[in-house]
């Protein structure tokens, strides 16, 4: 969300959302298939009004803070090969782990001009492992593990603007632009290798520690990113828009090893409706549609993977209060299908998404009047 986007908060407003991921990763050609599920918090968020125009009560200075991740590390991976002398070998890859950050922002307006920033912490942990198992009818092998767990904390920042230009009596365009500086991780980073035996419970013990490293000190570098964006607005009634956005993987580094990614790029379309506010139920709900596609940072020997999906959501009003007709809430509901790669690549991943939000107004530290 562009942090300019503060300044036009006219009520304390709580969000909270969920998010339910589905993946499922297929290599053409073959019967190897890969899933995953995560349920996670999508993002926690308060904003709040800051000071209001005395002419037309609408606020031109807000504040929001909160918090929301970053990245999300959630996989477990098997693979089985045929290993001369021996039955087989089977390889399990897990990670999981993420990013965080905790920020604060504010924005302010004059006229149709708004500018805003967000500051905070970023912080997280990463850890991976993989375990090697050798299966052989003859011989006894014992199982291997190597794990490196990783914990990071920085700070960042992002900035926006945006502008409201009056197009029609009742229509608006909107013009953002978002910037998310780049910015350096501390981290520390511990490493271990040697051998496991599991047991009855699922789990495994470790047995022997041939290396084991700890509170190694490194870097983390972060990219910068860009949007620039438009919406044509009419009536409060219709939305329509578009956004592009660019992020310099190249220029990421990881304890100062380079990884096998190159810059991404999205080109987004997104249209919000509500059709006639009236009595009805359905008639107040809002339906909102979607599509993006673009080409993911990670690259592969054929070159970027491309990526698109299409969403679908719904926003489902909660009655209003008796006593306070401003208290208005809202539960937010989207539904995301989409393709990361296709069949030139050595793997295509269909994802779904289902995302479940919460937003709460109220009339909190407004000051009364009386006659």
């Amino acid at each position: 969300i562009n942090p300019a986007s503060s300044s036009k908060t006219n009520q304390v407003t709580f969000d909270v959302g969920f998010e339910y991921e589905s993946r499922n990763l297929k290599v053409p050609g073959t019967i190897d298939n890969y899933n995953s599920n995560n349920l996670a918090i999508n993002y926690l968020a308060i904003a709040m009004p800051l000071m209001r125009s005395k002419n037309s009560n609408k606020t031109y200075w807000g504040l929001t803070f909160g918090l929301k991740p970053y990245s999300k590390i959630g996989y477990k991976v098997n693979q089985g090969a045929n290993q001369p002398g021996v039955d087989s070998l089977n390889t399990t890859f897990n990670g999981d782990g993420g990013l965080y950050q905790a920020f604060v922002g504010s924005g302010i307006r004059y006229k149709g001009f708004s500018i805003g920033a967000n500051f905070g912490a970023m912080f997280g942990q990463q850890n991976f492992s993989t375990i090697r198992s050798v299966v052989s009818v003859q011989d006894y092998y014992i199982n291997s593990e190597h794990k490196v767990n990783t914990s990071l904390s920085g700070v960042f920042t992002d900035i926006g603007a945006q502008y409201d230009l009056k197009v029609g009596k009742r229509s608006t365009l909107h013009l953002a632009g978002n910037v998310k500086l780049a910015n350096t991780l501390n981290g520390t980073r511990d490493s271990r290798k040697g051998t496991i035996l599991y047991n009855t419970l699922g789990d495994h013990d470790t047995l022997d520690v041939a290396e084991n490293v700890k509170d190694v000190k490194g870097k983390v570098e972060l990219p910068m990113s860009y949007s620039i964006g438009a919406m044509y607005e009419m009536s409060y009634k219709f939305l329509v828009g578009v956004e592009y956005e660019r992020t310099e993987w190249n220029k990421y580094s990881n304890y100062g090893l380079k990884d096998n990614v190159a810059n991404s790029q999205y080109f987004r379309f997104g249209s919000q409706v509500l059709p006639t506010g009236g009595k009805s139920f359905f008639s107040n709900m809002v339906y909102r549609l979607g599509f993006y596609t673009g080409k993911d940072y990670f690259v592969a020997t054929q070159g970027q993977i491309p990526v698109w999906a299409v969403t679908v959501g719904f926003g489902i009003p909660i009655r209003k209060y008796v006593q306070y007709l401003e208290q208005s809430s809202f539960i937010n509901t989207s539904f995301e299908f989409g393709t990361r790669g296709n069949s030139k690549f050595p793997a295509s991943e269909n994802f779904f998404k289902i995302n479940l939000g919460l937003s709460l107004t109220d009339n909190w530290f407004k000051k009364r009047k009386f006659y």
